[in-house]
């Protein structure tokens, strides 16, 4: 694993000098600036739609970093030609995918730690300002806007295995990054796909759904922005039994990445 973490550690700091970061957490500065325009706007629900907003903001910019950044990790060491340089040295073509993706992991904690930070900065101001209005009847949940945060942390930690999948299959990384991001849109409706079971009854559809349901990453459960907005937290079953989930998926297209790698002929 030492090989692994300073590979990790590497891709970190490469990670952090991409432009993209840097885009995308001004963007999020603004828009959290921004969200303080909504507030004489919202009469009542001030900090119900500040929550909503904020948080959904800081999810899409946070995923955009993810998917294309992830994808470009080991696509950028194959088209420079680095790779051949890494892998003459002592270091196995698995500590390489690993030491990728735990650097980007690294990435994605850094990224949702500040944002959220922000968000909690941005609800509290705006909780302050708009407290003593008459207008005002939406309680604050704190401790479910963390949570919430925490399972958008492992949401990204999912996308960032499924980059990292895509990165070392695809030929492109701007492919890599549209099926990745493809991948996560089907991940978001997956639990509409039992609603459209009821109104099907060709059996070879019926089929083709269920194949669907089952393959494709979850992303909707991970998701409590919703949730957190009235207080509702999950219960430490469901916590346990997510988290699982998170770990089991990664650790096997992790694996698959490997053994596509493993055999992959590098030039």
């Amino acid at each position: 694993m030492k090989k692994a973490s300073i590979i990790a550690l590497n891709t970190l700091k490469e990670a952090i000098r991409n432009r993209i970061v840097y885009a995308v957490m001004i963007l999020m500065l603004l828009g959290l600036l921004a969200s303080q325009l909504l507030t004489p706007l919202t009469m009542g629900e001030q900090i119900k739609v500040i929550q909503d907003f904020s948080m959904t903001f800081i999810n899409f910019f946070s995923i955009i970093v993810t998917v294309f950044v992830g994808t470009s990790v080991v696509r950028r060491e194959l088209d420079l030609k680095t790779i051949q340089l890494i892998l003459s040295r002592p270091i196995h073509r698995y500590q390489f995918i690993i030491g990728k993706f735990l650097g980007m992991v690294l990435l994605d904690i850094i990224i949702i730690f500040i944002m959220g930070m922000g968000v909690m900065l941005n609800i509290f101001l705006i909780n302050k300002s708009v407290y003593y209005s008459m207008w005002y009847f939406h309680e604050i949940h704190y401790i479910a806007i963390l949570e919430a945060i925490a399972f958008m942390a492992l949401q990204l930690i999912l996308i960032n295995a499924v980059s990292v999948f895509f990165s070392a299959i695809t030929s492109s990384a701007v492919i890599g990054a549209l099926f990745t991001f493809f991948l996560y849109v089907v991940g978001m409706f997956t639990q509409n796909l039992n609603d459209l079971l009821k109104m099907v009854h060709k059996s070879y559809i019926t089929w083709i759904i269920k194949i669907i349901y089952y393959a494709v990453p979850n992303f909707s459960t991970l998701d409590l922005k919703n949730e957190a907005i009235y207080g509702i937290i999950p219960n430490i079953n469901q916590a346990l039994f997510l988290f699982s989930y998170v770990v089991l998926y990664t650790g096997f297209l992790l694996i698959v990445a490997i053994l596509i790698f493993e055999n992959k002929e590098i030039r």
